[in-house]
């Protein structure tokens, strides 16, 4: 009798621990993180480097096409100097199904710091997309160096249409209608 009500009391607990990421259609996991920490290091390594074909084959395929994508990523690898010291930041994972499409995406807000500067990056990188493999990969990015930062103790995204500090690549609003 005590082996079954531990047993049932340890079911119970479990349930209750993981109910909420059960039912939200969040997902949250270290493999995520180290999802997004090999993206970073890729693309902080094109970027120290100056290697725009790897950089860009960390972008999502469909963004190819914007006038400006290109300009905008050399602008970045420009914009981005010295060699990593640290990495780290936060990964909000998404997850949506229905009857025939399935998505996942991160969230990135991270922090680079190299010999010459620390910087900001925020961008969403989608891992999956049932319906075509153009949408995997980086879809936006913002990078912003601290040095220039007007709120450094803020978290900031940039805007596109009012701001000129930093670098924006590959917004999907950018792109043509389907």
């Amino acid at each position: 009798m005590r082996k079954l009500f531990l047993a049932i009391t340890i079911i119970f607990t479990s349930v209750i621990l993981t109910g909420c990421d059960l039912f939200s259609g969040r997902n949250f996991s270290n493999n995520d993180h180290e999802t997004c920490d090999k993206l970073m290091s890729d693309l902080i390594n094109s970027l120290s480097s100056k290697d725009i074909e790897n950089a860009k084959k960390l972008f999502a395929p469909r963004l190819y096409i914007l006038d400006s994508f290109d300009n905008d990523l050399l602008d970045l690898l420009n914009y981005y100097e010295g060699e990593l010291i640290s990495i780290g930041g936060l990964v909000d994972t998404g997850e949506y199904s229905n009857y025939d499409y399935e998505e996942k995406h991160h969230s990135l807000e991270y922090e680079i710091i190299s010999s010459v500067d620390t910087y900001r990056f925020s961008l969403h990188y989608v891992v999956k997309d049932s319906r075509t493999n153009a949408n995997i990969g980086i879809t936006n990015l913002y990078v912003l160096k601290l040095s220039e930062d007007e709120y450094p103790d803020k978290i900031y995204a940039g805007d596109l249409y009012s701001s000129s500090d930093g670098i924006f690549v590959a917004f999907p609003h950018m792109l043509p209608e389907d």
